[in-house]
Formats: structure tokens, C-alpha cells, sequence
């Protein structure tokens, strides 16, 4: 979509309605949500998912190599000397239940990291 995504999705009457949707089911309540290969690079995204954490008690569970660290990653102090948490960092506090950093297929071929994902749904 490239570098003014909020531009496209305001354009676009389907992506403007998968935005509504998405932000309507992370804000309905008991919510879950399973986080596969994002990397938290996407403010308009981030900011619906911190919100539906920090106001309606989302959860979540992250598959990415970073594992738990992705938010730690994606903040741009990061690198830095002395690093400033950010919104999503608070989020991840709150609301993060659990997290992987092996691959779908290694995670699906069975094992404990299956059973943490399996725990994360059933909760």
C-alpha cells in the first residue's frame, strides 16, 4: 500500500470498512487476539490495538522472531542509549498472554509451543 496508508484506506470503501471491523471486534469485550507476522511498523494499526488493550482489556499472542520483544523492537528509541517506553510497550505489559518465536510449521508439527497457543485460545 506503500507510505500513506491512512490516505488508501480513507480512499477505498473496503479497507475503510475492514478498519471499522477490525477496531469494532478488538474493542467488543473478552476479545483475542493472535498476532502472526506483524511487526508493529504501522502506527494507525498500533494505535486501535493499544486502545482496545489499555480500554477494553484485550489479549493477545504474538508468533514472530522477536517473540515477546516485538514491541521493544518496533519502538523507535530502540537502539538508542537510553530507551523510552512507549504506548505499545504499556500494551504489551497489559495485555500480552503469550508469545513464540518459532515458525507456524514447527509450531503446528506439535510440542510445548502448540500448547501455548492452544492455552491462548482457550482462555
Amino acid at each position: 500500500m506503500g507510505g500513506n496508508k491512512l490516505g488508501a484506506i480513507g480512499g477505498s470503501p473496503i479497507l475503510a470498512w475492514y478498519q471499522r471491523e477490525f477496531e469494532e471486534r478488538l474493542n467488543s469485550g473478552d476479545a483475542r487476539l493472535m498476532i502472526i507476522g506483524y511487526g508493529f511498523r504501522d502506527q494507525h494499526i498500533n494505535e486501535v490495538v493499544v486502545k482496545a488493550v489499555l480500554d477494553r482489556g484485550l489479549k493477545m499472542f504474538v508468533v514472530a522472531p522477536e517473540g515477546a520483544e516485538i514491541a521493544r523492537a518496533a519502538n523507535s528509541s530502540g537502539g538508542a542509549a537510553i530507551y523510552a517506553p512507549s504506548s505499545l510497550d504499556d500494551a504489551f505489559e497489559r495485555g500480552l498472554l503469550g508469545a513464540s518465536r518459532r515458525g507456524l510449521s514447527e509450531i503446528f508439527s506439535g510440542g510445548s509451543e502448540l500448547t501455548k497457543l492452544y492455552r491462548f485460545l482457550d482462555s
